[in-house]
């Protein structure tokens, strides 16, 4: 009798790990279902690119006195604008490369950052169709910290 009840016992653990299982796959497939991604756009031009970059910068505070642009001629079809910005020490680099990021991604961009130490200085390149279009330097610069 009790190899009955521990047969009976063992297809009742089996039976319920089955139906948790469908709960939680059928869950996952409503989550996704519903799920609302972010809507893709494209680049209309490397204006509005320049445009994204000058905005997040501008929502972090960023003066346009602190702000240089330059080029560099890849070949003899293309040139990459580079951004060079000074910020005091207290601004997080890390933050704007998040915000920067998450601005591009809807336009299928992405960024990839490289922290130089140990100035703590960071280069954001900014790719889009596999191809590097834009790099922003950010550097630390400690006159900026002193108050006039």
């Amino acid at each position: 009798m009790s190899e009955e009840k521990a047969e009976i016992l063992k297809n009742n653990k089996r039976v319920w790990i089955t139906i948790l299982l469908l709960a939680s796959c059928l869950t996952a497939a409503a989550l996704l279902w519903g799920r609302q991604g972010v809507p893709a756009r494209s680049l209309a031009s490397t204006a509005q690119l320049d445009s994204l970059i000058i905005q997040t910068l501008d929502l972090h505070g960023v003066a346009s006195e602190q702000v240089r642009q330059s080029e560099i001629t890849i070949d003899s079809t293309f040139t990459r604008r580079v951004y060079s910005v000074t910020v005091p020490f207290d601004f997080s680099k890390t933050t704007y490369h998040y915000d920067l990021h998450s601005v591009l991604l809807p336009y299928s961009a992405t960024t990839v950052g490289k922290v130089q130490f140990p100035e703590k200085n960071i280069a954001i390149q900014i790719l889009y169709n596999s191809r590097v279009l834009r790099t922003v330097h950010l550097r630390t610069d400690p006159l900026l910290d002193q108050s006039p």
